[in-house]
């Protein structure tokens, strides 16, 4: 895939650095007034749907400018990695699929990292531990209905060890809104589409009783680029083509070569349904990382966050390309040769 060269870890520290070395900008609220504007970083003020692109929205404005002037606290990174940990038991006890696992991840995360710096750049005496758990579950309940109750007890057990009133409660709630507002839009819900299997050479055809996994989703809404500036598929060979028929064969020999490690790698990378799944694996070991290097609460939920982000918009490539070619593998593109995994998963 036409994907940029660098590593994920230098993204994230690009990422912070280009927070860090932005000036702030007043952010212009709907009601001029000498106290009214809110100081944010100039990094809000980029064209993404996602990290903080809703905080200058005018209803967070709005009810930023009716709480009382003062220090705000400081994110606490056990708050996020607890928040990112409770995802993934939610995500493992519902099963979801590696799409939708990443995707809950992504919104939840950027809620917690949204609320945490729209709290801690607005001057105003807001308790962000409170606002952030407050709006993340609110994205939790909206991602695991069934979970509602429970989700509610615990919030109710974390806030009760947490200062916080009716202001953190009400900008928790349009910080949350606004990111729900892209989850109800982002087509993740839209019908599922069926075509009719090929039986051209060459074209990937489900094994008995399978399916193809979540045809839609190279349609999802992503969130930190656009749809038409989403990394595209390198396309694959003609399937008869010299390029591709040694594909097959180094592919045919690399199967009789496999150890019993190679085949557990396969097998823990798979991580279907039931699971934590691919992008939580990863989060696994970017919260740990997080706690390894001492990461303050702030770089936390933003190394979190991206990391969820980049899964989710990684995976909407991916199967954009998946069923644009429909082909078994080639390792130009990002398609997984059914033969690779248990179970043949799309």
């Amino acid at each position: 895939m036409k994907f940029p060269t660098f590593p994920l870890l230098t993204l994230m520290l690009w990422a912070g650095s280009l927070a860090a070395a932005q000036p702030g900008v007043a952010l212009a609220p709907p009601t001029a007034g000498p106290s009214a504007s809110v100081q944010l970083p100039a990094f809000v003020a980029l064209p993404s749907r996602a990290f903080l692109a809703y905080a200058n929205h005018p209803n967070v404005q709005r009810r930023l400018r009716q709480v009382a002037a003062g220090p705000p606290t400081t994110l606490s990174a056990d708050l996020a990695r607890r928040i990112t940990t409770d995802t993934l038991t939610l995500i493992r006890t519902r099963k979801l699929n590696p799409v939708r696992a990443a995707r809950a991840l992504a919104l939840v995360l950027v809620t917690v990292s949204d609320a945490q710096t729209i709290t801690s750049a607005s001057g105003r005496a807001l308790n962000s531990d409170a606002v952030a758990a407050i709006a993340a579950q609110r994205l939790q309940s909206y991602l695991f209905p069934q979970d509602v109750a429970g989700l509610n007890q615990a919030l109710q057990q974390q806030l009760a060890a947490l200062p916080h009133g009716p202001d953190e409660w009400a900008v928790a709630g349009v910080i949350a809104d606004c990111v729900l507002l892209f989850a109800r839009a982002d087509h993740a819900d839209r019908p599922a589409a069926t075509r009719p299997q090929s039986l051209s050479e060459g074209k990937w055809q489900a094994l008995a009783g399978q399916q193809a996994l979540e045809m839609n989703w190279g349609w999802v809404s992503p969130m930190a680029t656009g749809a038409v500036t989403l990394p595209q598929v390198t396309p694959p060979p003609a399937w008869n083509a010299p390029e591709f028929a040694a594909d097959r064969a180094k592919f045919a020999g690399l199967q009789t070569q496999l150890t019993d490690a190679d085949r557990a790698l396969a097998r823990h990378w798979a991580a279907g349904a039931g699971t934590v799944t691919p992008a939580g694996m990863w989060l696994e070991q970017a919260s740990s990382l997080t706690r390894q290097h001492a990461l303050t609460g702030p770089d936390t939920a933003r190394v979190l966050a991206l990391t969820a982000v980049s899964g989710h918009d990684a995976f909407i490539a991916c199967w954009r390309a998946k069923f644009q070619y429909n082909v078994p593998g080639h390792r130009t593109g990002c398609q997984v040769n059914r033969l690779t995994l248990p179970g043949g998963n799309r």
